[in-house]
């Protein structure tokens, strides 16, 4: 390296000793320079790199976070028509107890078709799966 500063700054008559040794002091002078302007370049990218990735962690938490509260809302809206179709159910029943099934004024009652025995089943099986049912077998 020495050597080609000396060759890029030799004139063709030649160069002295002490041109070289301004020469090269003076040329690492620059190099130093530019240096410590890059160090302060590369610390301010390093900072802001670090940011980023501290910002990334605190989104992917929040992420998660709002995966778990749409989990919760969706088994609360579950539990909550399980709740209505209980009540519903239960109202009836309570309704046929107090009236009787032996009244005269009632209608014969008509099967349901297939696709509402299919819809009810997945009913059941989705209240069985919810946990609820074991807790109104419990009570």
């Amino acid at each position: 390296m020495v050597l080609k500063i000396v060759r890029d700054n030799m004139d063709p008559g030649g160069i002295t000793r002490e041109e070289i040794g301004e020469i090269i002091p003076e040329y690492l002078t620059n190099i130093i320079q530019e240096n410590q302007r890059r160090d302060g370049q590369l610390e301010s990218l390093i900072g802001e790199v670090q940011n980023i990735i501290g910002q990334n962690r605190e989104y992917g938490l929040n992420v998660k976070e709002v995966q778990n509260k749409v989990r919760s809302l969706e088994e609360n809206n579950l539990n909550e028509k399980f709740g209505l179709e209980l009540a519903t159910l239960i109202s009836r029943i309570e309704k046929i107890e107090i009236t009787g099934i032996s009244n005269n004024n009632t209608k014969p009652v008509s099967l349901p078709d297939n696709n509402a025995l299919n819809v009810l089943q997945l009913d059941v099986n989705n209240i069985k799966t919810s946990g609820l049912f074991v807790f109104i077998l419990l009570q």
